[in-house]
């Protein structure tokens, strides 16, 4: 009698690599992008922190800073990046002042040719971004 020798079979070893294959294609397929800010998102973000800012600048009484910096809108604490491939052209603060009011004002990103705005229109701190 032979001694039993155990070991994969051609057809095994082909479902085995095949296995792998497709676990390390979907790995590939799958794997996470780099952070993109998109317009919309960035829009999204504003809108809220303005919103926060506001309601701390009524409920604390004091002023509340936006700041637009090379890198992001600092506020509150926090930061918000702009859109991908967008680039601030005046570094400045906005102030939110205890009433709620934020003086008119517009700040500018560009991305080559393209320009876009923020505009803070006058009166009850209403604003909006223009392409």
């Amino acid at each position: 009698m032979k001694p039993k020798v155990e070991a994969f079979t051609l057809v095994e070893a082909v479902i085995a690599l095949g296995i792998f294959s497709l676990l390390l294609g979907l790995g590939l397929a799958i794997r996470p992008q780099a952070h993109r800010q998109t317009v919309s998102q960035f829009e999204g973000q504003f809108a809220s922190l303005y919103q926060r800012a506001r309601l701390e600048a009524q409920s604390q009484q004091k002023k509340v800073a936006l700041s637009f910096q090379e890198d992001g809108l600092a506020a509150l604490g926090e930061k918000v990046l702009y859109p991908d491939n967008y680039r601030l052209l005046t570094v400045k603060d906005w102030f939110v002042q205890p009433t709620g009011y934020v003086a008119p004002d517009h700040v500018t990103w560009q991305n080559g040719s393209k320009k876009y705005r923020l505009i803070m229109q006058l009166g009850g701190g209403a604003y909006r971004f223009k392409t």
